[in-house]
């Protein structure tokens, strides 16, 4: 049952009445039981429909009584494992040397689960999380220097809390800069990527200059100023999210006062997936860069299909189409000309592909229903063929006596299924007493509901004698 596959079919042929045996080479029905329970199959106890094997069946007439089933299930134990979350904190001065030692803490996350021992995978929770946190901690002092992370001052290591799952459980690391900066009179602006998909890559631009006391700050690089620094980056799919310094700002006498931020994000562009892209069209806001791959008809449409062929008794063959249709829309980072992300995929209507019955043939059986199937974006096409068998008719025979009264004489059965021709082969039951009346039909045909009872009559045979009288 765990991966609805067939283990093993077994036939066995008997007389109706006896006990049903499948017993195979020797080995009875337990002892198979017994051989998959070592391959850690089990039978699955809580089947409705399970073969009772320790109590065994007698063969009945309707050999679709006689077809029987066991389930199995794989036998799991307990397991777990274990990640390890590394915060590590490094202390170092402006120009990168080592201000002290860096700090090390580690935690241990455990996330139990089951093994199965049939496939000999482990199985965990992908919706399982858990918070691991790190608690502040006291900063070195250092006379003379001001304490930073990402330029923003602090008193203390701050808490960290890194969230595992199991959809993605591995050894984490978080890691956390302090920089020690000396209390020199400067200003410095940086402007900061908080788009950047890696801690690294924030800063695109740091301004600094140096000024007297109450003189106004003026940032500039390569003879630019700040208003045509940001509007060069603008040009380069970004936007300005938030500026901290002002035209005409003055210095201040705590350095402090003299840090300056401006937070650029990335320019977003949803790409739909009736107007797909391709690498030949160009980002509206970063002309010089193009879509990148991903973005195309098939990365945002996709279609599940399933053909159910329908193959008749008379051998045509009925096709009935069934689809869903998926999409889902992308968004492209102008900055990077990279997809930074996709909705989910959505269905245009129901996710569910319809059940279907199969048409009846008067004299057949389908061999499957087609049931409904819920599909998902990673489902395959798939193909459902169904097949027709006649079905099997008995019909009696009788012979009578039509000298008494239509007395039966003899009685017989005619098999066969539907659209079979057999032959009746009636043969005298008692020669010396009967002549077979003219007229049965030497042949019968199964029709849809079978034939009717096929009677043969008999006549007395009868001989000349004679008497005499004096």
């Amino acid at each position: 049952d765990a991966q609805g596959a067939q283990l093993k079919a077994l036939t066995a042929n008997g007389k109706f009445g006896q006990a049903i045996d499948f017993s195979q080479k020797g080995q009875s029905l337990a002892d198979l039981i017994a051989v998959l329970a070592r391959q850690h199959y089990l039978v699955n106890s809580t089947a409705t429909d399970n073969f009772d094997y320790q109590t065994g069946a007698n063969y009945q007439a309707d050999d679709a009584k006689n077809q029987f089933v066991i389930h199995f299930v794989h036998e799991k134990i307990p397991t777990q494992r274990t990640a390890t979350i590394t915060r590590t904190v490094h202390y170092q001065y402006e120009n990168g040397q080592l201000a002290d030692e860096d700090q090390v803490a580690q935690q241990v996350v455990t996330q139990t689960g089951e093994k199965d021992l049939v496939t000999n995978q482990e199985h965990y929770a992908q919706k399982w999380w858990a918070n691991v946190k790190f608690e502040a901690g006291r900063l070195p002092s250092h006379v003379g220097y001001t304490a930073k992370i990402d330029d923003q001052v602090v008193t203390e290591v701050p808490a960290d809390q890194v969230t595992i799952t199991g959809a993605d459980f591995k050894d984490q690391a978080v890691e956390t800069t302090v920089v020690y900066h000396a209390n020199e009179q400067h200003a410095q602006l940086v402007i900061i990527d908080d788009d950047a998909s890696e801690a690294s890559q924030r800063t695109l631009q740091t301004l600094t200059t140096t000024g007297k006391y109450a003189t106004a700050i003026d940032f500039t690089a390569d003879g630019q100023s700040l208003a045509a620094i940001l509007t060069s980056w603008q040009q380069r799919g970004y936007t300005v999210k938030s500026n901290s310094f002002t035209a005409g700002t003055t210095y201040q006498v705590d350095d402090k006062q003299n840090q300056f931020v401006v937070h650029l994000g990335h320019k977003l562009i949803p790409v739909m997936p009736d107007q797909p892209k391709t690498p030949a069209d160009a980002l509206p806001d970063n002309p010089e860069q193009t879509f990148p791959q991903g973005v195309g008809s098939t990365d945002l449409n996709k279609t599940v299909k399933r053909v159910i062929l329908v193959h008749q008794p008379d051998g045509q063959i009925t096709r009935i189409d069934q689809a869903v249709h998926f999409t889902r829309t992308a968004t492209v980072d102008e900055a990077t000309g990279q997809v930074v992300s996709y909705t989910d995929w959505q269905a245009d209507g129901s996710t569910t592909l319809a059940a279907y019955a199969a048409p009846t043939f008067s004299g057949y059986t389908a061999d499957q229903a087609v049931a409904e199937q819920v599909v998902t974006p990673t489902s395959t096409d798939s193909q459902v063929d169904i097949y027709y068998t006649a079905n099997a008719h008995t019909t009696p025979i009788e012979y009578v006596d039509d000298d008494n009264g239509g007395a039966v004489v003899k009685t017989g059965e005619l098999t066969g299924r539907t659209g079979d021709t057999v032959t009746t082969n009636v043969t005298n039951p008692d020669p010396t007493k009967y002549e077979v009346v003219p007229g049965t039909p030497e042949k019968i045909t199964f029709g849809p509901d079978g034939h009717g009872k096929v009677t043969v009559h008999l006549k007395h045979k009868t001989q000349a004698t004679s008497r005499t009288k004096t």
